[in-house]
C-alpha cells in the first residue's frame, strides 16, 4: 500500500505540476491534482516514517489549498472592489489610488517566514 501511494503521489504531482504550467483555463485543475499527491505523499511518509516529507507535504498541501481558493476566487476578484478598500495617497502633488490588496512580496514573505517556523519547530520535536 506504501508504495502504491507513493506512485500515485508522485503521477498526480507531475500532472498537477504539467496542468499549472500551461497557463490555460482549465490549469486551475492543476491544483486539485497537487492536492491529491500531497495527501497521497502524506500518507506514504507517515507510514514510513518519513518526518521531512511529511512537514514537507504538510506544507504544500496549505499552498494547493491556497492554489484552490484562489483560483475559483478570481470572479470575486476583479469585481470592482468597494470604496472602503481604497486609500487616496498623493505621489509629486497628484491624487493617486493605492489598493489595500496584499501584495507578492508580502505573499512570499509570510509564506518564507510560515517554511522557516514549520521547520524549525520540526527539527525541535524530532
Amino acid at each position: 500500500m506504501s508504495a502504491a501511494m507513493e506512485w500515485l503521489g508522485a503521477f498526480f504531482g507531475l500532472i498537477g505540476a504539467f496542468l499549472l504550467a500551461l497557463s490555460r483555463d482549465y490549469s486551475r485543475l492543476g491544483w486539485w491534482a497537487s492536492l491529491v499527491a500531497n495527501l497521497c505523499l502524506i500518507g506514504f511518509a507517515a507510514s514510513d516514517n518519513a518526518y521531512g516529507l511529511l512537514t514537507q507535504q504538510l506544507g504544500f498541501t496549505i499552498a494547493s489549498c491556497l492554489g484552490i481558493w484562489r483560483s475559483y476566487g478570481t470572479q470575486r476578484r476583479n469585481a470592482d472592489p468597494p470604496p472602503s478598500c481604497s486609500r487616496t495617497h498623493t505621489r509629486n502633488g497628484l491624487p493617486t489610488t493605492r489598493s489595500s490588496a496584499i501584495s507578492n512580496s508580502e505573499v512570499l514573505a509570510t509564506g518564507f517566514s510560515w517554511a522557516l517556523a514549520i521547520f524549525f519547530a520540526a527539527a525541535f520535536l524530532l
